[in-house]
């Protein structure tokens, strides 16, 4: 029964728990960034805001429009290329002749009179040769080309019958400057054709009709259009891969900005005001928060209920506290001890009466003895022996009463603990 009340008792009152809060330096602040911190306890955040920078490029050009410039005032006249087309300010209008102008190469063409196929090794303009190796047949022409710097040429025509066939060709012009040939040769089975081809392909213009030479081809009305060009001052800006607070030597763009970050830390360690520790499974750890490493020493003993020290060791601080070890088990294993002892105390008890019995017994028997000497000396030893057994039997009871007694005291000890700590729970609520 006492025991049951005992941890009725224990098993009563809740300790309140409140935590103090210990906190080391600060850190220097770090460079700024835009990584975002949000702000603690420990940890202290500033912020600001950067705008983004750039320069400006001024430049003045005469244009005809610009979207972003600012006319300076002056204008300007401009000419445009010539064109067909008629413009809405023709500052000149233009007439120009087109021909076709005399080839710089004249061409010929062999013509195969033979009546067969002929093969031509070689084909030699006044003494180069040209690396032509063609079949004429009989109805093919073949066409040769050659520079026109001189008046006269002579063309040796090498065969595979190595027959050397010789033209003579020289250039005359007619009325219209076309070319046309007199040909001399040596053998009329190898032909000059009349067909000769001698204009540039491409059309020439000119402004002076008389000045042509080539093929007239027709004329051409042409305008010089005129535009007003005005001057602009125009702002070019150059944005900088850049992010000031401020600055005197760039601009700053307001519109688009960035917030930055600074922040600096601080360690941190909460650690619970009562200490109190009911189960060997709770950890001295148990009681405290850090951010930081923390080791911690004590003498405590989690196998006796008392308070004990223990010490917190921080990077900046070593704190103090009391620990109070109030475990069930250790008050019931306190009484089992307490009745074990009063057990081998009673045991000791029942063996001590049992002999002062025998001894009893050993003296009757010595009583009825007929030697009166022994009978006295026996006497007086067995009278010595009860005394001393009535000692240790008045020592026996003693220690129960000193027992029971300290049993109740601890037992009243507890209830006024409790009590108080009860009471203490109100006060502070």
């Amino acid at each position: 029964m006492k025991k049951i009340i005992l941890l009725v008792l224990i098993n009563l009152f809740i300790i309140p728990v409140n935590a103090k809060t210990y906190y080391g330096p600060y850190s220097e602040y770090s460079s700024y960034s835009e990584e975002f911190k949000e702000s603690s306890d420990t940890v202290d955040v500033i912020e600001k805001k950067v705008y983004r920078a750039y320069e400006e490029n001024v430049t003045y050009e005469y244009l005809e429009n610009h979207p972003t410039g600012i006319k300076t005032g002056q204008t300007k006249l401009v000419l445009g290329e010539k064109t067909t087309i008629k413009p809405e300010h023709v500052f000149e209008e233009i007439t120009l002749y087109t021909y076709l102008k005399q080839s710089e190469n004249a061409k010929i063409k062999i013509k195969n009179n033979f009546g067969t196929s002929i093969y031509i090794e070689d084909i030699i303009i006044n003494g180069k040769s040209q690396n032509k190796c063609h079949f004429l047949t009989n109805v093919y022409n073949y066409a040769l080309t050659f520079e026109k710097n001189s008046n006269e040429y002579l063309i040796s025509i090498k065969t595979e019958h190595k027959e050397n066939y010789s033209l003579t060709f020289s250039l005359i012009y007619d009325k219209e400057e076309r070319i046309i040939g007199t040909i001399t040769n040596d053998n009329e089975s190898l032909l000059i054709d009349e067909s000769i081809i001698f204009y540039d392909e491409e059309e020439t213009e000119t402004n002076d009709k008389e000045s042509i030479i080539g093929k007239y081809i027709g004329e051409k009305t042409y305008y010089i259009p005129s535009y007003i060009y005005y001057e602009y001052m125009i702002t070019n800006i150059n944005y900088l891969d850049l992010y000031l607070e401020d600055s005197l030597e760039y601009k700053l763009d307001y519109n688009d900005s960035k917030t930055l970050y600074s922040f600096r830390t601080r360690e941190k360690i909460e650690v619970d005001e009562n200490l109190y520790i009911d189960s060997k499974d709770i950890n001295l750890m148990d009681f405290i928060s850090s951010n930081c490493d923390v080791k911690f020493t004590s003498n405590i003993n989690y196998s006796i209920n008392g308070i004990y020290k223990v010490n917190y060791i921080t990077p900046f601080k070593t704190i103090s506290k009391d620990v109070t070890v109030d475990i069930k088990e250790n008050y019931i294993n306190l009484i089992k001890a307490q009745e074990k002892a009063l057990k081998d105390l009673q045991d000791k008890h029942d063996e001590a009466v049992y002999k002062v019995n025998l001894k009893n017994q050993e003296i009757k028997e010595v009583i009825n003895s007929s030697d009166d000497e022994y009978i006295n000396n026996e006497y007086i030893k067995c009278k010595d022996k009860l005394n001393d057994e009535k000692e240790n039997k008045t020592d026996l009871k003693t220690v129960k009463v000193k027992v029971k007694k300290s049993s109740i005291i601890i037992v009243l000890f507890l209830i006024i603990g409790y009590v108080y700590l009860f009471l203490s729970k109100k006060v502070e609520r």
